[in-house]
């Protein structure tokens, strides 16, 4: 429940006898007096407010706990004649800006229990010292210290302190005589070790560290639950911290740890851990005996995959795997039966819009809700991911089932997965007399009303439901006739099954739109190109419109699915009605697989988007490819959505070679010139064996050249002339020492 502020308590009419709870600014703090019921205060906004605390507070006689954020200019001494407090909550160091003087009186802080306080040492002030009274409260239970600028801390620390029950220490070095200091509370319950950060970043200034190593005295610590080391420089993990049977978390986070000297299970009531910011964390064999563990935590770990034997882990409930490289999550994560949360943000398998956490968790709330078998919990898990590997030996009846699935994108890469199983079921040898086509469900993109019309001005019938004389069924995502009619109507009475792609290519062979003609001219082609991707608003309505009616030619099928994908990049402020326009031209002429790749990535706005689209298997890479490079630009010619485009599709072909390669070259082809000249290349980039496939080539032009590995240029004679605007005296030296024959022309300009 939030704490009053005066605001809400002049909103709500509250009598200020009620007042127990209650968040206010520093200047507003003596208009609060009379709230003498008042529990706990929060005090904000010290800023650069000099003022010091009022004393007003002593009136405060039930008020047990006070928290004051921002930094101090002062510390408030008086608190300590308020007897009946137990919980003080100060500042911690990242939020002091100035050294404070902290009076060494803590000890007259009779009945405190809760301590958290920041300590921040300039070093040009040697006469601030460690309030050190602070180890003689006989009533702490709980002490939050952070400690900056690594200011010694005296030898008794910690001694005086014996009811302490939680410690939580934000130091840097933490000596063999502290280490012992803290490990002789033998009441702990929870301890907490954390290196150092700076004021103004995110960064470690002083990673915590154990001299003369860690020490075996921990094991004293028969209470304690929980244990955290953190941002330190640990890369192996003693083996006496086994004899910890007490302890149930384990916090490792941001150190150098690979694996476990000893099985989890050696901790029998362990069930929380903590690994994350381990870049080298060999996950397998810490799993080997995760057989109690409830939580895991291994965010940021680089890790690739998550391993088989997570099934180990039978009481696993939350699995926190954020900030890796995952491409998959495994089946046997639905094999853990109290498992219901994942998170998986900031993931190349969380870079679209249909897996996030909360979808994938929604996803495993349902099953158990649908009381779904585990055959169908698998396939329903990999169709989410759309992992094409693990969905190849889907039957075609178990895909069927899936359809009705009440997540969209399950439904959606279904259909992907079906067109797989079921071949073209319409022919123009199709008697339009005998055919009945059962349209069950909404085809996305499509008008029925106007498919209706369409099919029956060429003799054949369509209808919403299965009936007798039905001689073909087209099921899409959205069907409301039962399973069990379809499964009986396809696998008893053998009535065709088709999908909405097919209906598609079937209205297309009955009358196939202008564009999609074979006889249209590839320049027609480029001239609607060359109107979709001008900066004039109205030609791009002109492009969209002229395709509308005439089809999507499949060269720019990969451009409109693209321009949908990065929309931020198009058409200005004025994208989102076009946007719209081409949505609905995708889920009418393009293959179901590019229109699923469309609804994972549109909306999402991530830089590097673009590298997650071009490893989707179940599209033509080699088409997007081509549309990609349509991006390329020329000084007097940039496009508002060019450049960067070009860099990431180049890259990524090259880098495969072969017929991507081939699809590189002959974009940049014209007549014998292999023109690059926008490029900074590299020599094995250019002269690969793929260019023995356009003898035509004699020419190349590239910006500026590097390197002198020419690679298969020995082979490759037709080459006769590079031409080039930066290059050293050296290369060209080493590539004429190697190659005589080719001419190396530099371009001044």
């Amino acid at each position: 429940m939030p704490h009053d502020t005066l605001k809400s308590i002049i909103l709500q009419n509250k009598n200020p006898l009620d007042v127990k709870e209650l968040n206010v600014m520093l200047e507003d703090l003596d208009k609060c007096f009379h709230f003498e019921n008042l529990e706990l205060l929060n005090i904000i906004g010290f800023g650069n407010n000099t003022n010091p605390l009022p004393k007003g507070v002593l009136n405060f006689k039930k008020l047990h706990t006070i928290k004051l954020n921002d930094f101090l200019s002062a510390f408030p001494a008086f608190l300590a004649e308020m007897p009946q407090l137990k919980n003080l909550i100060l500042p911690a160091y990242y939020s002091l800006q100035y050294p404070l003087d902290f009076p060494d009186i803590f000890h007259t802080f009779s009945y405190l229990e809760n301590l958290s306080i920041g300590l921040i040492f300039n070093r040009h002030r040697p006469d601030l010292k460690f309030p050190s009274s602070i180890f003689k409260m006989k009533n702490l239970k709980k002490l939050h210290l952070h400690i900056h600028n690594n200011e010694s801390l005296p030898d008794d620390a910690f001694l005086g302190v014996d009811n302490l029950e939680e410690l939580y220490l934000t130091y840097g070095s933490i000596s063999q005589r502290l280490q012992e200091n803290i490990f002789s509370l033998k009441i702990l319950k929870k301890l907490s070790l954390n290196g150092s950060y700076t004021n103004t970043k995110s960064e470690l200034k002083e990673k915590i560290r154990f001299d003369n190593h860690f020490s075996e005295k921990i094991t004293n610590l028969k209470n304690l639950q929980s244990l955290a080391i953190t941002a330190g420089k640990i890369s192996e993990i003693p083996e006496f911290l086994k004899k910890l049977t007490s302890l149930q978390e384990l916090n490792l986070s941001d150190n150098d740890i690979k694996n476990m000297p000893f099985l989890l299970s050696e901790l029998p009531n362990l069930n929380k851990i903590n690994f994350s910011g381990n870049k080298n964390l060999l996950l397998e064999t810490i799993l080997e005996s995760g057989d109690n563990l409830r939580e895991i935590d291994i965010t940021s770990c680089n890790l690739k995959n998550i391993p088989t034997n997570i099934q180990n882990c039978q009481k696993l409930e939350l699995l926190n795997v954020s900030t890796n490289k995952l491409v998959f999550l495994p089946a046997e994560l639905l094999k853990l039966p109290n498992f219901h949360t994942i998170k998986i943000d900031r993931n190349t398998l969380s870079n679209t819009s249909e897996l996030k956490t909360s979808t994938i968790n929604a996803l495993l709330l349902s099953f158990k809700q649908r009381n779904l078998p585990e055959k169908l919990q698998i396939l329903e898990f990999f169709l989410i991911q759309n992992h094409t590997e693990n969905l190849k030996n889907a039957t075609k009846e178990d895909l069927l089932m899936c359809l009705y699935a009440p997540n969209p994108s399950v439904r959606l890469n279904t259909l992907i997965a079906l067109e797989n199983h079921i071949k073209m079921p319409f022919s123009l040898d199709l008697d339009p007399k005998t055919t009945l086509i059962s349209v069950l469900g909404k085809i996305a993109g499509t008008n029925m009303v106007d498919i209706t019309k369409f099919f029956k001005a060429k003799g054949y019938k369509i209808i919403n439901k299965i009936d007798q004389k039905t001689t073909h069924i087209c099921i899409s995502e959205q069907s409301k006739t039962s399973l069990a009619d379809v499964n009986k109507a396809v696998l008893v009475q053998n009535i065709k099954l088709s999908l909405p792609k097919h209906l598609k290519d079937f209205q297309q062979l009955l009358e196939t739109p202008f564009l999609l003609d074979t006889d249209v001219s590839v320049d027609m082609t480029q001239n609607i190109a060359d109107l979709l991707k001008s900066n004039d608003a109205s030609n791009q309505q002109l492009a969209l419109q002229m395709m509308e009616t005439g089809g999507v030619p499949e060269d720019l099928m990969y451009v409109l699915a693209l321009m949908i994908i990065e929309n931020q990049h198009y058409f200005g402020t004025d994208f989102e009605g076009k946007s719209r326009k081409i949505r609905k031209l995708l889920q009418k002429y393009a293959p179901t697989s590019l229109q699923g790749v469309v609804a994972k990535y549109y909306k999402k706005t991530a830089y590097d988007i673009l590298k997650y689209v071009l490893e989707e298997e179940s599209i033509d890479q080699k088409q997007l490819l081509k549309a990609g490079l349509q991006y390329r630009y020329t000084e007097n010619e940039r496009p508002y959505y060019a450049a960067i485009y070009y860099d990431i599709f180049l890259n990524w072909g090259i880098k495969k070679g072969g017929e991507y390669l081939k699809i590189i070259y002959k974009a940049h082809l014209k007549d014998n010139l292999l023109d690059f000249s926008e490029r900074k290349m590299h020599t094995k980039q250019l002269f690969r064996e793929e260019l023995l496939a356009f003898p035509e080539i004699e020419i190349i032009e590239v910006r500026q050249l590097e390197g002198i590995t020419l690679g298969y240029a020995t082979n490759i004679s037709t080459i006769k002339e590079i031409i080039v605007s930066v290059i050293s005296k050296t290369t060209i030296q080493r590539i004429q020492k190697v190659y005589p024959q080719l001419k190396i022309t530099i371009k001044k300009g």
